[in-house]
């Protein structure tokens, strides 16, 4: 039996060694940063359009749009924003003399449906013109929406036709 308990001290011994050894061993944890750029989006949807005016008369001034112009700043925008518009030049007629072109200017528009604070419409870029229309938040839970309510005055003497010009809506970073 002493052998037997020699043999079983010795295992033990090798296993205590073993277990000892296997303490010694450590972790090594390294790392490594990830970074992520996520672009600028601003996205956009106008509704309502086209803006049209029913028949007009020479030298009416401030007739109304026919209905309002929706602007959404979608949910996927991912910055505050300001909107602006501005339009061509003239209102022009196709089947008209060039000389019967009139005035962008004659075109006002506001963000609500009187003409309190309208402006006048410009072909040039500007900043926005109502507290509203600047440094929207950007959306989160769902889109922000604006309206643009139009007014048209013609001035007179003008000739007969159908006019058209192009209303341009720019929604920027704030």
């Amino acid at each position: 039996m002493t052998k037997l308990k020699m043999l079983l001290a010795g295992f033990l011994a090798v296993l205590i060694l073993f277990l000892q050894a296997g303490d010694a061993v450590t972790n090594n944890t390294s790392s490594t940063s990830a970074t992520a750029s996520i672009s600028e989006t601003i996205s956009v949807t106008l509704s309502g359009g086209p803006i049209n005016f029913a028949n007009l008369m020479p030298g009416s001034d401030n007739n109304s749009a026919d209905s309002s112009l929706n602007i959404t700043i979608d949910q996927v925008t991912n910055v505050a924003t300001n909107i602006t518009q501005k339009g061509n030049a003239t209102f022009e007629c196709s089947a008209c003399d060039p000389v019967d072109n009139f005035s962008i200017s004659n075109l006002r528009y506001s963000d609500n449906s009187t003409l309190t604070n309208a402006v006048n419409m410009t072909d040039t870029d500007s900043a926005p013109p109502f507290s509203n229309w600047t440094n929207i938040p950007k959306p989160t839970n769902s889109s922000q929406d604006r309206e643009a309510h139009y007014w048209l005055s013609i001035p007179s003497g003008q000739t007969a036709g159908s006019y058209q010009t192009d209303i341009y809506v720019n929604v920027s970073k704030y």
